[in-house]
């Protein structure tokens, strides 16, 4: 009897201890509570300044490749081609004066075949077409032949410095234009480089692999004679 009740008396005194530590333990978390608390608030805040600072520059960590990718531009070729006509408005019958340029629209140096005609196997077709969108179709067909380049003179190609140009001009009847009756139309030039990379001698050329470079299309009118 005296060792059961020696037992038990064993096992209260172990179970207030673990109590007291227990209690201890609680009293601690909730006075450690506030602080953590307190730090917690300061790291969200923090978190919060940071997310906004990156806000206010979304541009941070990506200057390099926005400098790569702006700069690529720069550096390649570009060929525009510009028309005009020497008037807006002509009569029926009359001679129309197109001037053609091909401007070096790039920052470096590129170089042209020299010799500059008409036709699909040269370096210009002429697009003509009226408000409606129906084509018009000229009395002749420009079928001039370029002559091949000599593979060892390379004053056939002509040097363009950015924002120069070459030109030329054609003067031709509206007859001959088929336009023969009044109304508006719309005039384009295409440009068709007709030698290929291989003949270039080594010179930055611009190509038959280019690719066809479009005009602007330009708007005449065209009225009866009274």
């Amino acid at each position: 009897m005296a060792k059961r009740l020696s037992k038990i008396a064993l096992a209260a005194i172990v179970g207030l201890v673990c109590f007291g530590v227990r209690a201890q333990e609680s009293k601690r978390d909730i006075e450690e509570r506030p602080r953590k608390f307190a730090a917690e608030k300061q790291r969200r805040k923090q978190e919060l300044e940071k997310k906004s600072t990156n806000s206010d520059d979304p541009l941070k960590g990506l200057t390099k490749v926005g400098v790569i990718i702006d700069s690529t531009p720069l550096d390649k070729p570009a060929l525009k081609v510009l028309v005009s006509a020497d008037k807006e408005k002509y009569k029926v019958g009359d001679q129309i004066k197109l001037t053609v340029s091909l401007l070096n629209d790039s920052n470096q140096e590129l170089f042209l075949y020299g010799y500059l005609s008409w036709g699909y196997s040269s370096s210009f077709t002429l697009r003509i077409t009226e408000l409606t969108g129906r084509e018009v179709m000229p009395e002749g067909l420009d079928d001039s032949i370029t002559p091949p380049p000599p593979s060892n003179d390379k004053s056939v190609y002509v040097k363009l410095n950015p924002k120069h140009f070459l030109g030329t001009t054609r003067i031709q009847s509206l007859k001959e234009l088929n336009i023969d009756r009044q109304g508006k139309y719309k005039v384009a030039v295409d440009y068709h480089s007709p030698i290929p990379e291989s003949f270039g001698q080594g010179l930055p050329i611009w190509s038959r692999e280019m690719g066809t470079v479009k005009s602007v299309p330009i708007q005449i009118e065209v009225s009866v004679v009274n």
